[in-house]
């Protein structure tokens, strides 16, 4: 069975429970509609049910798609990047670039930008986003904006320039395990921030 709605085909896909005793319906995250009922529901009952709620499984379906739009989006932002066959830093910083660029990350403006801090995790071979904030450039300079911790309230922080952005990112002190891991690397947008700041 299908269930088209603005002329497209969702799969509906039947349960049938000896236990169940009504009949649900759920849009699930593939687009598909599953229907539960008991075992001795008819298809023909399944039909005049799902027709008496085509409104009510349209909604769904829109809820259900703009759920998995925001996922997208924070994928695009913050999911983790594989670098399991880079072995340098620099090899890093190159594979971040490209992953950024391939997901069209963009702002819609030229005064601020997203500052993030891209941790090595050599177990799993992998670099994840530790740390990130906005970066707005002024007049004289830069503010920063960021949640410095779960518990700490939002705050902004001024600097004179990019290379005192990067030596404040990487003060944080838990940005560091025992030492097997490269640096961590700063990022601005969808490029690496290159100052040369010595580690802690």
């Amino acid at each position: 069975m299908e269930f088209n709605y603005n002329n497209k085909n969702y799969d509906i896909i039947v349960l049938k429970k000896r236990t169940t005793k009504n009949l649900y319906i759920k849009v699930r995250e593939d687009l598909k509609i599953y229907i539960t009922c008991n075992i001795l529901t008819s298809d023909k009952e399944i039909k005049r049910i799902i027709d008496n709620n085509r409104k009510c499984i349209e909604r769904m379906i829109d809820r259900t798609i703009r759920i998995e739009e925001k996922k997208k989006d924070f994928v695009t932002l913050f999911h983790s990047i594989n670098v399991s066959n880079e072995d340098t830093l620099k090899n890093q910083e190159d594979k971040i670039v490209e992953t950024l660029k391939s997901r069209h990350t963009q702002l819609k403006t030229d005064t601020i930008s997203i500052a993030s801090i891209y941790l090595h995790v050599p177990e799993e071979k992998i670099r994840f986003v530790g740390h990130t904030g906005l970066l707005v450039n002024t007049e004289d300079g830069y503010l920063y904006f960021e949640k410095y911790s779960n518990i700490a309230p939002f705050q902004a922080t001024k600097f004179k320039d990019k290379k005192q952005v990067k030596e404040y990112l990487l003060s944080r002190p838990d940005l560091y395990g025992d030492g097997s891991e490269f640096d961590p690397i700063v990022t601005i947008n969808d490029e690496i921030l290159r100052w040369i700041v010595k580690r802690p």
